[in-house]
């Protein structure tokens, strides 16, 4: 994803089961529906935790300048209440950056439960076509409900597929001539229960990713407005100690 640049894996929007890490900015390709092993990367831009702590370093440092910095400071105009701003932002991108950190952890118990949901939902639907196909023998009524048709691994296609195939199981004649099994109405509503849990823990991922991905922007824009009003104070800074090579650098800098 091109405006951020973390480096866990990214979902793709078509709805398919990815492997690995959510909300990433670093793409894995679409459809396959086995957990791959976590990531041992940084979720978030280590850049962007060097630079939070290095700044922080750099803010406290001139608030705690010798006398001889301090003077100098005074007359670039780098003031008290300036580098008490500076601390502010530096304090509002540290949240952001926390912000992200908590939403790609939501994002990826989302991706856990519409796994599991998925998983659940593809082994009864097969189990429940696999019996159905007993009962129905003429190819019309197979073809009806789906029952010899691949199930999709997109996990969109199969909630939408398995949602058609579960209403149809639950009108006549079908209703009937399943019963005659082991798939009685019961069986067929509580599988149809099943799949809509799937669909709600595929709109949760969905939502989560978008949470995460907002996130994801609000923290660069913190850590962007901050470097934009740093900026100037380091400036000056170099300046001074340009000028004045006998005044030390500041912590941090």
């Amino acid at each position: 994803m091109h405006p951020t640049h973390d480096t866990a894996a990214q979902f793709a929007t078509n709805g398919a089961a990815l492997a690995g890490l959510p909300a990433a900015d670093a793409s894995l390709g679409a459809g396959d529906s086995t957990p791959a092993p976590l990531s041992r990367r940084h979720r978030q831009r280590l850049d962007h935790y060097e630079y939070v702590v290095g700044l922080r370093q750099f803010l406290t440092g001139l608030q705690t300048a010798d006398n001889a910095l301090a003077s100098r400071l005074e007359e670039h105009r780098v003031t008290a209440a300036l580098v008490a701003a500076c601390l502010g932002k530096l304090e509002v991108a540290e949240q952001k950056i926390e912000v992200r950190q908590q939403a790609i952890a939501i994002e990826e118990a989302a991706v856990t439960a519409q796994h599991q949901a998925y998983e659940s939902a593809r082994r009864s639907l097969a189990a429940f076509r696999a019996v159905a196909r007993t009962a129905l023998t003429e190819s019309a009524a197979q073809t009806t409900l789906r029952l010899n048709e691949p199930m999709p691994n997109s996990i969109d296609l199969f909630v939408d597929m398995a949602q058609r195939t579960l209403a149809t199981a639950q009108q006549e004649p079908y209703t009937t001539l399943l019963a005659a099994t082991t798939l009685p109405a019961e069986r067929a509503a509580a599988l149809h229960a099943q799949v809509e849990l799937l669909a709600d823990a595929v709109t949760a991922r969905k939502v989560a990713h978008r949470a995460a991905l907002d996130a994801c922007q609000m923290r660069d824009a913190a850590v962007q407005s901050l470097r934009h009003t740093v900026r100037p104070l380091k400036v000056e800074v170099a300046l001074i100690l340009k000028e004045h090579p006998e005044i030390g650098r500041p912590v941090g800098f």
